[in-house]
């Protein structure tokens, strides 16, 4: 670890022994107060209507009363689209009569914005901005308050603020956060639905966090956890007690919390199974959804390891030793490495280089023809058949459908050789066309194939552990800090670019896709 990791290692130290939390809630705000009790009605109203229309108001309702709450501009300001949000609302509420007269009250309570622009919220944020100015102590603005995104949360209000705080950092995303030491933290709403609301606290990256919120925001930082009592001294200042908030507004925010997710699995679900024939949807493997940085997304299988290196970065981890990660024990802020430009599994590319280069080119292909054959003989039998004359021979299946990853390159070959060899004897049975007469003599070659296969896929293994290790070596010594992504290229393994991406969020819930759709980085839909 170097000097420079030492001095951050004892200044998270400190931070996470006099750790303090200021709480700041603004004064009643009635405009807010009745804007908020009209969006309730309305999802009250609109609970149990199911269709696209009624979501689409709901969210419109829920980002328009977020617009006002989060802003930091004044509320007469373009960049906030009030005017843009209401319109395209007006065109989905004509059909809900009963919503017609909240909606009106809430054009109304929108006009008054719009002619009485000051903003509470803002006010009190500058002037915290102005003190940490006249101190001359740098200061990070967190601007990740919801997923999706809110507007007025672009390059004027950065502008406003560096007129008057040169030293203010806009904190968008965990990669800001980690990776600098701030003397203060402002965050201008009550956290429980930013995605940083964890890592601010725990991530001990300052010894003071400014919390300005309004009355009725749900709050998302409560309790501090301290370090033992020990050689250090520990802030046993108590801490206020957190506001209580209207129930019905947490729960409008846990619907968008709920709802966001929804949308992003079923549309990843219905992106993997797009043009894929019903009987190769067999061949489905549990996978989680995995959001990225700069808005990408990747479905990693759940029980498989990826490269995660923010360890090795951080000093925390071992250079010398390649460092994976299962995707189940992913969380925010971790840095995968994915492939991003080539086809299919780097592995195997830089395998069948080694074999071209030893001579057997066609070693892959010909190690694997039988599972076309096998391919053939699920779709015109079944599973369940040739499961059911494998359990005669001794072989027992979790289940028939397991046989279908036998036929992708998941798997390069069942478990042991004498269940390949009963496989192929009932293919033969089958009358499937093998290009041996003699099944076990055929299972013998295939299985010798495979082993070099196997082989020859260790050894590419190693390759790119030894050279993406070198690169990281690089990355350490040359001080290059990576916040949301960063490109690699792999000297001598001319097989495509591999990217250093910043895990944002994680889903908690596991899906099946195609197995072939597993690692394909994807753009996430704005909304």
């Amino acid at each position: 670890m170097n000097n420079s990791s030492i001095r951050r290692s004892i200044k998270v130290f400190d931070n996470a022994t006099h750790l303090s939390i200021l709480r700041h809630e603004l004064n009643s705000f009635v405009p807010l107060d009745e804007l908020t009790k009209d969006v309730s009605k309305i999802f009250q109203l609109l609970r149990d209507t199911q269709d696209e229309s009624a979501r689409t108001i709901k969210y419109g309702i829920w980002r328009l009363r977020s617009t006002i709450e989060l802003s930091l501009l004044p509320f007469d300001d373009e960049e906030l689209l009030l005017g843009d949000q209401l319109e395209r609302l007006q065109s989905e509420i004509r059909y809900y009569p009963d919503v017609q007269a909240y909606f009106e009250r809430i054009s109304k309570i929108i006009s008054f914005f719009h002619e009485n622009p000051v903003n509470p919220k803002r006010e009190f944020v500058f002037r915290l901005l102005r003190e940490t100015n006249e101190q001359g102590i740098e200061v990070g603005l967190i601007s990740y308050l919801r997923r999706g995104g809110i507007p007025g949360w672009s390059g004027k209000l950065w502008t406003d603020i560096r007129k008057i705080v040169p030293l203010c950092r806009p904190i968008p995303s965990s990669s800001v956060l980690k990776n600098k030491i701030f003397d203060k933290i402002i965050l201008p709403s009550g956290g429980k639905y930013s995605p940083l609301n964890h890592a601010i606290v725990y991530g001990y990256r300052t010894p003071e966090i400014d919390m300005v919120f309004y009355k009725k925001e749900p709050l998302g930082i409560k309790k501090v956890r301290k370090l033992p009592q020990g050689s250090y001294p520990v802030d046993t200042q108590k801490k206020p007690d957190i506001p209580s908030f209207i129930e019905e507004v947490e729960q409008i925010d846990n619907w968008v919390e709920e709802d966001f997710w929804k949308r992003i699995r079923d549309e990843a679900i219905k992106e993997s199974l797009y043009g894929v024939p019903l009987v190769d949807r067999y061949t489905l493997v549990k996978a989680r959804l995995v959001l990225l940085a700069n808005k990408a997304r990747v479905l990693l299988e759940e029980d498989h390891k990826v490269i995660e290196i923010s360890g090795v970065l951080e000093g925390e981890t071992d250079v010398r030793k390649f460092p994976r990660c299962r995707t189940n024990q992913l969380k925010r802020g971790d840095l995968i490495v994915l492939r991003t430009a080539g086809s299919g599994d780097y592995l195997n590319d830089i395998a069948k280089s080694l074999m071209k280069a030893d001579g057997c080119e066609n070693l892959t292909e010909n190690a694997m023809d039988w599972k076309e054959i096998l391919y053939g003989a699920l779709t015109t039998f079944g599973s369940e058949l040739i499961a059911s004359r494998l359990k005669i021979r001794g072989h027992n299946l979790r289940d028939h459908k397991y046989i279908w990853i036998w036929t992708t390159d998941q798997v390069i070959r069942p478990e042991s050789s004498e269940l390949f060899v009963d496989l192929i004897s009932i293919l033969e049975e089958l009358e499937c066309n093998l290009s041996e007469n003699n099944h076990e003599k055929y299972a013998e070659e295939k299985w010798r194939q495979m082993s070099k296969v196997i082989h020859f896929r260790r050894v590419a293994g190693k390759k790119i552990r030894a050279t993406l290790l070198e690169q990281l070596r690089k990355i350490l010594k040359n001080g290059i800090l990576i916040e949301d992504e960063h490109h690699l290229t792999l000297p001598g393994l001319s097989s495509g670019e591999l990217t250093i991406f910043r895990v944002t969020d994680i889903d908690d819930r596991t899906m099946e896709v195609p197995y072939n759709k597993i690692g394909v980085v994807t753009t996430l839909d704005k909304n």
